[in-house]
């Protein structure tokens, strides 16, 4: 804090204004004695509190199992790859990359696309996600060659027409943010990656929720109250 010299000091001379501070918190007694006058007090930065969600036990241990599972895995890989065993170790990192995802890859000759299962629906980024997982698996020892013999096995076993893959399914089943809507029913179900769907709303569905505006503009322009039963 800063202070005024009121009396001879070893501080500062009378009239002089210092920066001092009191570990022990006695300023009060030079104060009341009259050695000083506080001019300013220097207030610490407050330490905001972090809105980061800190990560559950159960998170903490779920990314240990996977980096765990990684390290047996890569030394696996690694070991083959020493005895020159090329095509083993790519089969095993072609067994992780199916045992953990959902993929499908279009049947078409010059221009084919990887679609994976993430968040609900399939997205074409599957290629690029492989090669990410890839990434982590063998950390430095990554190269582009093992994952090209990674994504070549990938597709051949993943293969479906684009007629199969494309056609449309069930029009009654729309996704949304929080799993699959049936507007039949008007009930929500979980995703399922056996449901093929690329793109979903960017709402929650709450089935509590209520549409004032919407409503007042039906019974403007409908006949009668039954008349809105149709749009609900």
């Amino acid at each position: 804090m800063k202070v005024k010299i009121l009396k001879e000091h070893a501080a500062g001379k009378i009239g002089d204004i210092v920066d001092v501070s009191f570990p022990g918190g006695d300023e009060q007694e030079y104060i009341d004695n009259g050695f000083i006058e506080i001019i300013e007090e220097i207030k610490k930065p407050i330490k905001k509190k972090s809105n980061k969600k800190q990560p559950t036990p159960k998170e903490i241990l779920s990314d240990n199992d996977i980096e765990k599972d990684n390290i047996s895995l890569r030394e696996k890989v690694l070991s083959l790859m020493q005895r020159k065993e090329f095509g083993q170790a790519s089969e095993s990192l072609v067994e992780e990359i199916e045992s953990k995802n959902y993929i499908y890859t279009t049947k078409v000759d010059k221009a084919s696309e990887v679609y994976i299962y993430k968040d609900g629906i399939y997205l074409p980024e599957g290629e690029f996600e492989i090669k990410e997982q890839l990434r982590k698996i063998l950390k430095e020892n990554y190269n582009e060659w093992m994952a090209g013999q990674v994504m070549a096995k990938v597709k051949m076993d993943t293969g479906i027409s684009s007629e199969e893959f494309f056609k449309e399914r069930e029009p009654y089943e729309v996704p949304v943010m929080n799993g699959i809507l049936n507007l039949k029913t008007k009930e929500i179900e979980e995703f399922d990656p056996k449901k093929i769907f690329f793109s979903k709303l960017p709402v929650i569905y709450n089935p509590k929720s209520e549409c004032p505006l919407i409503d007042k503009f039906l019974s403007d322009v409908l006949a009668s109250p039954e008349d809105k039963l149709v749009f609900y």
